[in-house]
């Protein structure tokens, strides 16, 4: 795909290391108290961890490139 040739391949490894991690938000029954503790700062942190992640598998999947580790 063109797309893949205007991203280098170390941008796009990062983006897969990003893309597959275990998010908080991937629970279908989320509760980011739970996940936090209660501590505001630990979701601040968790939720910004979870925003990068879904950033990170928006654009890849946009690129039409796999980020899914089997």
């Amino acid at each position: 795909m063109i797309i893949e040739s205007l991203l280098d391949a170390e941008f796009i490894a990062k983006l897969k290391k990003q893309a597959n991690r275990d998010c908080w938000g991937d629970d279908q029954e989320f509760m980011p108290n739970d996940y936090s503790g209660g501590n505001i700062d630990d979701a601040y942190y968790g939720g910004c961890e979870d925003g990068l992640a879904f950033m990170a598998r928006d654009i890849l999947t946009h690129c039409g490139i796999e980020w899914k580790i089997s």
